[in-house]
């Protein structure tokens, strides 16, 4: 981090990676939008409640957050610049899978937060699996959520730091990390509005909520961070059990055969001293 502040549209292996995959899906929707007629992968991959309380789309509470509303070009503008602008300093302080892993939280708990409190919008189908329309409202899309969270973790992790330019940008902000953050927010609530309907909307107070799960990441890390560095410690422990135990049987078979000869082994004991001597070997 530079000593005299906050640097944004700094280069980020997370930004590289959302960003992407958002622009990707997006351009991959409208060309099927213009040959089909219809937002087949907002149908399909955004957050459907009724899909999920039954089971049947659990891994919509991530996919949602890659698809964005296609009348909306506005939306996905935003929050891909906001991004870029925070998420490079986020990154090289906090790591790259802590960054992602924030970002990840706001989406999930906004989408669990989106199933609960709305649990009949999403998919609606007839008796002849043709998708009709939703009076309680179309799927939710929209990486919101997400972004929210990575705002709440750079106003917690640098609060009263001034903004300063990056790498290519001019030191032309002097107003603090937070106030960036909170403007930040609000020009992307704004810019979800943008020409949004009921049939695929970005449920705009819902993914609100992302500030709060990020927040619960941030306040709540520390100690997330020791349950895993725990269970990493015990899966290698097992992990060299396990290989403790291979090594004592090829050494048993080993012996096997400087006594009695390798034509005396059993077809399944020269199968495992094959395995288990190159599963060791690869180790």
């Amino acid at each position: 981090m530079n000593e005299k502040g906050f640097r944004f549209f700094l280069p980020s292996r997370v930004a590289v990676i959302l960003s992407s995959s958002w622009w990707i899906w997006y351009f991959f929707a409208l060309i099927l939008c213009v040959r089909i007629q219809r937002d087949l992968l907002s149908q399909y991959l955004g957050l459907s409640s009724t899909e999920v309380i039954h089971g049947r789309g659990l891994w919509q509470l991530v996919t949602y957050s890659f698809i964005h509303y296609l009348k909306n070009p506005v939306h996905i503008i935003c929050v891909t610049v906001v991004l870029w602008m925070f998420v490079g300093e986020l990154e090289r302080a906090s790591g790259f899978w802590v960054t992602m892993a924030l970002f990840f939280a706001g989406v999930i708990g906004a989408g669990l937060f989106h199933v609960l409190i709305d649990p009949h919008s999403g998919i609606l189908m007839d008796t002849r699996g043709r998708l009709m329309a939703n009076p309680h409202g179309g799927p939710v899309v929209g990486a919101s959520a997400g972004i929210y969270a990575l705002l709440v973790g750079v106003s917690q992790r640098f609060p009263a730091l001034p903004m300063v330019g990056g790498a290519s940008c001019p030191s032309c902000f002097s107003f603090k990390v937070w106030a960036g953050c909170a403007m930040a927010g609000v020009a992307l609530f704004a810019a979800s509005w943008w020409g949004t309907t009921s049939q695929a909307e970005a449920s705009h107070f819902t993914q609100l909520s992302g500030l709060f799960f990020g927040w619960l990441f941030v306040r709540y890390q520390p100690r997330l961070a020791f349950f895993v560095h725990r269970a990493r410690k015990r899966f290698s422990q097992r992990k060299e059990a396990r290989r403790q135990a291979i090594a004592a049987r090829v050494d048993r078979l080993l012996e096997k055969v400087n006594r009695d000869g390798i034509e005396n082994l059993s077809w399944w004991e020269r199968f495992y001293l094959r395995r288990a001597s190159r599963r060791l070997r690869d180790q």
